[in-house]
């Protein structure tokens, strides 16, 4: 099976810059929200990395008996260094996005603050939403955070044309769909 994708040019990469994907560190995190609202899915920390839960059918560490966990994804803004990332959080730190939500119709343009509940790289995180004195139409555009996590996770291709299978043809098609790495892809025997 050849998973190469040659193209008779380099990558458009001015289209969209490269982000990377973030996680509260030991301490705190804190940007502008340049996203609407959090998306989630369920994910497993399975072969040292995070990957998306596909479901039963084609899900490899579904059927190897591993736990899923819910993860969110905001796009996030710091002004001074003018980055921007996906930010990584956790159910419980949805709690504070949550009640926010309640109060704002959008995320946009509010502060978001992740911070650890100890110093400790493994301690709980909780969020707090606090509003930003930066009008929202002078802070950069919300990425489509669905297609960086694709193509982070390496499911840009696979997803959209893996073929229907049933039962018995999906162990087949799992080595395809999870890859190795960085989005590098596993052998194929």
């Amino acid at each position: 099976m050849d998973d190469t994708n040659w193209t008779d040019r380099p990558p458009d990469t001015k289209s969209q810059p490269a982000l990377t994907l973030k996680r509260t560190g030991p301490t705190k995190t804190v940007g502008i929200c340049l996203s609407n609202k959090p998306i989630g899915t369920l994910v497993h920390f399975w072969r040292g990395r995070t990957r998306p839960c596909l479901g039963p059918l084609l899900c490899e560490a579904c059927h190897d008996g591993q736990t899923r966990r819910w993860k969110g994804y905001l796009a996030l803004y710091n002004p001074d260094e003018r980055k921007v990332w996906i930010h990584e959080f956790t159910e419980n730190a949805y709690g504070g996005i949550g009640e926010a939500l309640e109060s704002f119709t959008s995320l946009r343009g509010h502060w978001i603050r992740f911070e650890r509940t100890k110093p400790v790289s493994n301690a709980p995180v909780v969020a707090t939403v606090s509003p930003s004195k930066s009008p929202s139409d002078t802070i950069p555009e919300d990425p489509d955070i669905k297609q960086v996590l694709n193509r982070i996770w390496d499911l840009e291709d696979q997803l959209t044309t893996a073929p229907e299978t049933s039962p018995t043809e999906v162990k087949e098609l799992r080595p395809a769909l999870y890859p190795r790495g960085n989005g590098q892809p596993r052998a194929v025997k």
